[in-house]
């Protein structure tokens, strides 16, 4: 898209930005057949698929960060098989190609290596009988645990998959699994649990797993999103985006407690905050009485708080996909999420009403196009990219509402523990976790950023707004609060000095 074009399309109004972003929303063509690749291995390594090569590129830039690393810690306590448990983790890293699979660069890009399936995976360490008896957990062996979640892998020699059996007594263990995005998405962890569980019974029995043969491995998706992007299709893609972000702010300015660091850490901290049963209720009827999804709502509501905060009419937000939604992806582990940009639409004064709207059609526009890798969307459009900050956006909205697979393991009870410090890679992210029966907000946010009261501050103006929004969606989005009436009679008593605004959280008072 040439940019004389992208121009007008920049100065299109939201009614006619709707129109055209519906006929690009159709404009794509069948998709491939998903079957496995013919592989030479005289040929040498395989290619990567795009969420790899991103991974292996953030990878190259600081090896040691560890905020790509995700780590279940659980405790075990009872009469645990130590010896079907390395057979049963053994037997998922051989079964999962992509969890024995390493990077180098070659010819300039990064291939992909399956080694050999390995005879062990598990290692034990032998605590002294510290913990025995399911009694509390020493010091030493918390830092043990805390360490294994913060060692880096090595993406070219490691095994994307790490277990570690910390032995505090004869029925008293800790089990430790840690996996890098490269390899790993949410869904596999789904996988992974429910797999390592039949495994594991079906070695303590001595019987053969009841495991059906994978039809694919990641290497078959990897070859068959290279020829879908090679297709007329990814130019649709492409053709969408462009103009659905064109005009966009591609920075989103939010108030912060401090500056913003030369270079982007990592560190990060949560608040968890439950909706009340009465505001779920009346977000769900909100969602049916405009033909959208409670997903929609409340990102209408996320958009609405952060272009308060921010005094922005437009802005993007991150929303990510699983990117299964071919069935013979459903049981594959690997890294298939993807992350699509989604503009959120304040001009014109809208109501309520009219915000889900466009956040409807906006979020389907940008579903439709879902299987355009993220870092091609960047590489085509070339924002401009900033070492403090994220492309495209910095903020990300989560809506999960896919069953858990807890793990679990014949025999024995399994405890989760704290596996240690929180990471943070966008500015801001909010959570909603929809269990059906409730609704659960957990806002991660980047410590050098945002200092906590700030954030339980937007946390609690997030719940403010989706109230009245839901209980007047014909009322002006502009006029929506972001204080609770108690939080107002409390700033009243306080005047409107320092105090005021440390009562609302600093961010908060620096907008009122």
């Amino acid at each position: 898209m040439n940019r004389a074009i992208a121009a007008r399309i920049a100065g299109l109004g939201p009614a006619q930005r709707e129109v055209l972003e519906q006929r690009l929303a159709r404009a794509t063509g069948p998709a491939p057949p998903l079957v496995r690749a013919d592989h030479d291995p005289d040929r040498g390594p395989l290619p990567t698929s795009a969420q790899q090569r991103s991974q292996w590129f953030v990878h190259q830039l600081d090896p040691g960060d560890t905020a790509f690393n995700k780590t279940d810690a659980v405790r075990i306590t009872g009469p645990l098989d130590v010896a079907a448990l390395d057979r049963a983790l053994t037997a998922l890293v051989a079964r999962h190609e992509v969890l024995r699979t390493v990077y180098r660069l070659v010819d300039g890009e990064p291939r992909q290596i399956v080694r050999p399936a390995p005879d062990s995976v598990l290692q034990v360490v032998e605590w002294d009988m510290v913990g025995s008896g399911g009694g509390p957990v020493s010091r030493e062996v918390r830092r043990a645990v805390v360490a294994e979640a913060s060692r880096p892998f090595d993406l070219a020699s490691d095994l994307m998959y790490r277990a570690v059996l910390h032995r505090l007594g004869d029925e008293d263990h800790i089990l430790t699994r840690t996996t890098h995005h490269v390899a790993f998405d949410k869904w596999s962890s789904a996988i992974a649990n429910r797999e390592l569980g039949e495994l594991y019974a079906g070695f303590r029995a001595d019987r053969t797993p009841a495991l059906s043969e994978l039809p694919l491995q990641y290497r078959d998706y990897a070859a068959w999103q290279r020829t879908l992007l090679s297709g007329e299709g990814s130019t649709a893609h492409v053709d969408f985006f462009a103009a659905h972000l064109a005009g966009a702010p591609t920075v989103l300015d939010l108030p912060t407690d401090h500056e913003r660091p030369a270079r982007a850490t990592h560190r990060g901290g949560t608040v968890a905050v439950e909706l009340p049963m009465s505001l779920v209720d009346a977000v769900r009827s909100t969602a049916r009485d405009h033909g959208a999804t409670p997903f929609m709502v409340l990102l209408a509501v996320y958009g609405a708080l952060l272009g308060r905060y921010a005094r922005e009419e437009q802005l993007l937000v991150g929303i990510p996909v699983a990117g299964r939604g071919r069935q013979e992806l459903e049981a594959l582990i690997g890294v298939f999420i993807n992350t699509v940009a989604v503009r959120v639409d304040l001009r014109g004064d809208p109501t309520f009403s009219d915000l889900v709207r466009r956040i409807r059609r906006a979020a389907l526009g940008a579903m439709a196009h879902q299987d355009l890798p993220f870092d091609e969307l960047v590489r085509t459009l070339a924002p401009q990219r900033l070492a403090d900050r994220t492309p495209l956006f910095q903020v990300m909205f989560d809506y999960i509402n896919t069953p858990e697979a807890p793990f679990s393991l014949d025999g024995v009870d399994l405890e989760r523990m704290d596996a240690g410090a929180e990471g943070a890679v966008h500015d801001l992210t909010l959570y909603v976790h929809d269990h059906g029966s409730s609704i659960r907000t957990v806002w991660e946010y980047r410590a050098d950023l945002f200092d906590r009261p700030t954030v339980a501050a937007l946390a609690e103006g997030f719940v403010t707004m989706a109230a009245a929004a839901v209980s007047a969606p014909e009322r002006a989005v502009a006029e929506l609060p972001l204080l609770a009436e108690h939080q107002r009679q409390r700033i009243r008593r306080l005047g409107s000095g320092a105090g005021a605004a440390q009562a609302a959280g600093s961010v908060v008072g620096s907008i009122l």
